[in-house]
């Protein structure tokens, strides 16, 4: 998914990365294929303004984020 964003911006980001991997797993979670890792669920019923979708985005996010920071991109 990150490639046709690389390809349009001209450069390589490491916010490509979070996007694509933010996507993934809002998609994924929304479809009950996969879960939530790192996030306790209790959480989503203390605050029910967040959905899972939205606290699969900001983890599987970070999680893309901070993979491409590790190998080397730049945000």
């Amino acid at each position: 998914m990150q490639c046709p964003m690389e390809e349009i911006h001209g450069r390589r980001s490491a916010l490509h990365n979070a996007l694509a991997g933010g996507t993934i797993g809002y998609l994924g979670v929304t479809s009950n294929r996969i879960g939530i890792p790192f996030v306790d669920p209790y959480t989503l019923y203390r605050y029910p303004f967040v959905t899972p979708g939205i606290a699969a985005f900001a983890v599987y996010g970070g999680l893309g984020l901070g993979m491409a920071m590790l190998g080397g991109k730049r945000i």
